[in-house]
């Protein structure tokens, strides 16, 4: 997941690009000793939304966060967060409520950090097997000190021992963005190097080692769009990435030129065994500055693959959804779409996943509201959520904002974020919103 998860470029390159890192702890999930219950009761949502609030533990439980999504065979609903400087996982049952089977009454806690660092979940995804898979970052914020994280845990909620050093595998001077598991049964992770500055692509095997025989003799491809001329804050970073059916990586790409300095926005393509594709588009990536309206430049955030090879990145443009594309051959069409969901709000899109009718469900926020729009052909789908849209507010929260989608093998949307209470007693939760095919919510999911 934010520009590259925007807290994945733009944040990205600030150590805090493209996903995000730390100093190795005990592999095991971190046994929490529980504070006394909650002081106030959670707010009632209605059918279709869930807002998961943590029992309060010792250091956290207060500043919840939840920024990826997946669903597994099971239709499932699995969630990767962050609280403080641990990384969470939630599996939901299909009905919406928490699995009791999974961690500790449906949550697994990861320590990714020290108690004073943060961390940060770019993306979770299941492999074959069904294995869980976190891309994550430790000491996520601290200028050139982060490290790029990847988590495996079983279908219990545990760290999977086999995988890596006692179930992740860790690199430093890095940051995390996205990770997919393979045909072959290995795992690419996406995000940025510090130390020389980069987009970074690794490649590892189903153990968790580093698998020589992708990229470079080192496992990884890096490339950066100014060479020598990046640092740590700013650079080029690698965000989400997605499988064509040729078993290609397209990978999204962006550049953080400096605060006040237009971004820059593109796609990059992967060989199989992870060398850059040279007949795509400028040589295997390309980057460049699109301008919308009121001349603001458009900031990329996540990315989705359509049938015909082609993908779209979704973002934010003066204060509005915006849509960009590539061809088949990773050349830029421009800008697709700008979409104001409510005027004078501050809005743009998180995340963006195409739905197997061929559309496009884009998420995000608009101001204080979770926004979601779904688009055909580049124009919004008005029969969608009855106009084209989603904007919704949640009562007894101040705000609430979505940052990861995914689509279901029946269509459904489900929608990941946070929300903040007005009662400051109570700490922040996770949002899960899950939607109609038709964009209504679905009354069968509730907590």
């Amino acid at each position: 997941m934010r520009r590259l998860r925007l807290v994945t470029a733009l944040l990205g390159i600030l150590s805090v690009a493209a996903g995000l890192a730390a100093t190795p702890m005990p592999a095991q999930a971190r046994a929490q000793a529980v504070r006394p219950a909650a002081l106030a009761t959670p707010p009632k949502t209605p059918p279709g939304v869930v807002v998961t609030h943590l029992p309060a533990v010792k250091g956290g439980g207060d500043y919840a966060e939840g920024t990826a999504v997946t669903v597994d065979e099971k239709d499932r609903v699995l969630v990767a967060g962050v609280d403080g400087n641990d990384v969470l996982v939630l599996r939901y049952r299909p009905n919406g409520r928490l699995d009791r089977a999974f961690g500790r009454k449906g949550i697994a806690r990861v320590a990714v950090a020290t108690p004073r660092q943060e961390a940060a979940a770019g993306a979770i995804s299941v492999d074959d097997r069904g294995r869980i898979l976190v891309a994550a970052t430790g000491n996520a914020y601290a200028v050139g000190r982060s490290k790029l994280v990847v988590l495996r845990l079983g279908q219990s909620g545990r760290l999977d021992r086999k995988f890596g050093r006692h179930g992740r595998y860790t690199r430093p001077r890095s940051s995390a963005s996205d990770v997919v598991s393979t045909a072959s049964g290995g795992i690419v992770v996406t995000g940025r190097s510090l130390r020389p500055s980069g987009a970074l692509v690794i490649g590892l095997t189903s153990a968790g080692r580093v698998d020589r025989g992708f990229g470079d003799a080192k496992g990884i491809t890096r490339f950066s769009v100014y060479g020598s001329q990046e640092g740590v804050v700013v650079g080029t970073s690698a965000g989400s990435v997605v499988v064509d059916a040729e078993g290609r990586y397209v990978v999204e790409v962006g550049v953080f030129r400096g605060i006040g300095q237009p971004a820059e926005n593109g796609v990059a393509r992967l060989l199989p065994d992870g060398r850059l594709d040279s007949s795509y588009y400028d040589g295997g990536y390309h980057t460049e500055v699109t301008y919308g309206p009121r001349g603001s430049d458009v900031m990329g955030d996540g990315l989705a693959l359509r049938s015909d090879g082609s993908v779209v990145s979704g973002g934010g443009v003066a204060g509005r959804f915006a849509l960009l594309g590539y061809d088949a051959d990773g050349a830029p069409g421009g800008l697709l779409a700008t979409t104001d969901l409510a005027a004078g709000q501050d809005e743009r899109s998180t995340a963006v996943v195409a739905d197997a009718a061929g559309g496009i469900v884009s998420v995000g926020y608009t101001g204080r509201r979770v926004g979601v729009v779904r688009y055909v052909d580049g124009r919004a789908d008005t029969a969608f959520a009855g106009k084209g849209a989603l904007v919704r507010a949640l009562r007894g929260y101040q705000q609430a904002r979505a940052y990861a989608v995914a689509v279901d093998r029946a269509g459904r949307v489900v929608v990941v974020g946070t929300a903040t209470p007005r009662n400051y007693r109570l700490g922040q939760g996770i949002l899960v919103m899950r939607l109609t095919e038709s964009g209504r919510l679905d009354r069968h999911w509730h907590g």
